[in-house]
């Protein structure tokens, strides 16, 4: 029997490599944790890894929130809200994320923009990174070290937010993290 699970084991490592890790930059604050947790069967055990950013983050006047940890531990689709944020809401998810590929996808009237690693964390280079490098209805492999923004679309009484996204840990037997910082548009 623990052949066969070694040889398991063995063939998910094969298939599913991983991706590079982002070099070792200076850590920035995380403030609150949200889990994507369901059932408390369905998250695994241990600490989750310390969140690296490539400089630290000074809470603006126009921040919607500080920076934020998200932990997707759960299989399955998962909607985020990142207004919020907030994994599993009810209504309104700007992505989606998919287990099954290891993917997410941006939500209708969303907009995304890729973001090099060593960039400042400023809303002012999201907003750069949704002009010049847009995309929407897009899909796009979840791997360690991914930064990119999105542009929320908002609502009659929300004006909606521009959010920073940090991919830290995408290993394929762990749960995901990532940090979220997001500013009023």
């Amino acid at each position: 029997m623990s052949t066969v699970l070694a040889m398991i084991i063995a063939l998910v490592a094969w298939l599913f490599p991983r991706a590079p890790s982002a070099p070792a930059t200076t850590p920035g604050p995380i403030d609150a944790i949200a889990s994507a947790s369901t059932s408390p069967s369905s998250s695994l055990p241990g600490p989750a890894p310390k969140i690296m950013s490539a400089s630290p983050t000074p809470t603006e006047p126009s921040a919607a929130y500080p920076q934020q940890e998200l932990t997707l531990a759960t299989c399955g689709t998962l909607p985020i809200d990142l207004d919020e944020p907030r994994v599993l809401p009810i209504a309104d998810a700007d992505i989606t994320y998919r287990c099954i590929d290891r993917r997410f996808s941006l939500s209708q009237n969303v907009i995304g923009g890729y973001v090099d690693a060593a960039s400042p964390r400023t809303r002012e280079t999201c907003r750069k990174a949704i002009q010049t490098s847009a995309f929407n209805e897009h899909s796009q492999r979840l791997f360690s070290g991914l930064t990119f923004c999105i542009q929320t679309p908002g609502a009659a009484d929300a004006p909606g937010s521009i959010v920073l996204i940090e991919v830290a840990n995408a290993g394929y037997l762990t749960p995901i993290n990532m940090t979220v910082l997001a500013w009023y548009r």
